[in-house]
């Protein structure tokens, strides 16, 4: 997962491992939050993958700050 851009480099995480990598290796429309995915031809964005996790994380949300 494409975690935060630092100047010219991008960390990406897995679990515990982590990965810095030129920020020009990434897609161009590549953005923090995008479930990446390495192949012979580079990195390339899982979209699927990418909206699970998101709406995952808008269900928690929704959860978190629900009015009681």
């Amino acid at each position: 997962m494409f975690d935060r851009r630092e100047g010219v480099l991008c960390v990406l995480t897995r679990g515990d491992e982590t990965l810095t990598l030129p920020f020009d290796a990434l897609p161009q429309d590549a953005r923090e939050g995008d479930t990446l995915v390495h192949t012979a031809a580079g990195w390339r964005i899982d979209e699927e993958a990418t909206a699970a996790r998101r709406a995952r994380i808008d269900g928690l949300m929704a959860r978190l700050f629900e009015k009681k």
